[in-house]
């Protein structure tokens, strides 16, 4: 699992580790918290995985990797908020929920904050592209693709 002393993308293999945060009990905890979703009003009609997984991926890659790497490369951007959380992963979350009024509600749209933050969180401790994908993936899935009805 990746230290604090190092939050940016620079130099950063992003799917260093492999399945290690597979055995995290902590990366359980953060999918346990998406059925969060559950309780929110359905959004839409229901998505296939593909196109789960494929926004997943574009979003992560671009918000994670991209944006939160880049700004974890400043050491301001290294500076956690509170544990766990830092500078970096909460202006790429604000840049994320942003984003999402393009396409989204306002409530919509702000509700993705929380995710974000969990999003980043992972990308930050793993130093590993594929837990924020998976959590992201998971999170989407639950929403738009309820599994009991």
């Amino acid at each position: 699992m990746k230290s604090s002393a190092h939050i940016g993308s620079a130099g950063l293999n992003p799917f260093g580790g492999g399945w290690l945060f597979a055995r995290d009990p902590l990366f359980y905890v953060a999918v346990l918290a998406g059925l969060v979703a559950w309780l929110l009003p359905k959004q839409h009609q229901g998505m296939a995985w593909t196109v789960v997984l494929g926004k997943a991926v574009l979003e992560e890659c671009g918000f994670r990797y991209g944006v939160q790497g880049w700004l974890g490369d400043f050491a301001w951007g290294q500076r956690m908020v509170v544990p766990g959380i830092s500078t970096a992963n909460i202006l790429t979350s604000l840049v994320f929920t942003g984003a999402h009024f393009i396409y989204h509600p306002p409530l919509w749209a702000a509700a993705v904050f929380v995710p974000s933050l969990i999003f980043g969180w992972a990308w930050e401790r793993y130093c590993n592209i594929l837990a924020p994908v998976l959590l992201h993936f998971l999170y989407n899935w639950l929403l738009f693709n309820r599994f009991l009805g």
